[in-house]
């Protein structure tokens, strides 16, 4: 129950991240199978803000048409940050994260993390699969996102 209420935790801040530096640190905690009973309890909310904490937590770049200079500080505090890691180990993560969002049925993470990941053939497959729920939350996500750069899907 500890563990559950653990990882609840982190998805309800959208710590992703730590969720799947959780479950590989925790033998006894299987995530898919929470995510069966727990993950659609815990709705993503602000698509668009949910996108831009998954760009922060895996220090992957926004994509953008132009480069971007910002002066912005640091969101968070300092435990909240993992370290960085390569761009292969966070893509590597965010897959891992996105099969497990798939298998358990957490359509709303997945299509976010498929679009992190610019999978397009998943997040034609879950939106087509979902229209009513996922496309007009998906569309004002593309159409409202800081980074030009998603636009293009």
């Amino acid at each position: 129950r500890l563990l559950a209420r653990h990882a609840r935790l982190l998805l309800s801040q959208m710590k992703l991240r730590q969720i799947c530096r959780f479950v590989k640190n925790v033998v006894q905690f299987h995530l898919t199978p929470w995510l069966v009973k727990e993950g659609n309890r815990i709705p993503v909310g602000d698509w668009s803000s949910a996108l831009s904490r998954l760009h922060e937590q895996f220090h992957l770049p926004l994509p953008r048409s132009l480069p971007v200079i910002t002066t912005s500080a640091p969101t968070g505090s300092p435990q909240d940050e993992l370290p960085a890691t390569s761009p292969q180990t966070a893509t590597r993560e965010i897959e891992f994260l996105l099969a497990s969002m798939l298998e358990s049925g957490c359509h709303e993470w997945a299509v976010l993390l498929a679009t992190l990941l610019f999978d397009t053939r998943a997040i034609v497959k879950l939106v087509s699969n979902h229209r009513k729920t996922l496309w007009p939350k998906f569309k004002w996500l593309l159409e409202s996102h800081e980074a030009a750069g998603y636009r293009a899907l």
